[in-house]
């Protein structure tokens, strides 16, 4: 809109939407800085508990 480009907002929500679907809709009610662990090499064991 005001020179700032929509695409980098795009590009983010997107890849948090692909993670979100990963996990599933409860990632939406952890906060965002539970998300950033997600882009580690994806280790069997997460902090969260859950599985890929």
């Amino acid at each position: 809109m005001n020179g700032q480009r929509p695409e980098t907002r795009t590009i983010l929500d997107r890849v948090i939407d692909s993670i979100e679907r990963m996990l599933g809709r409860k990632t939406r009610l952890v906060p965002a800085p539970v998300r950033i662990p997600a882009r580690r090499p994806y280790p069997t064991r997460i902090p969260s508990g859950r599985r890929f």
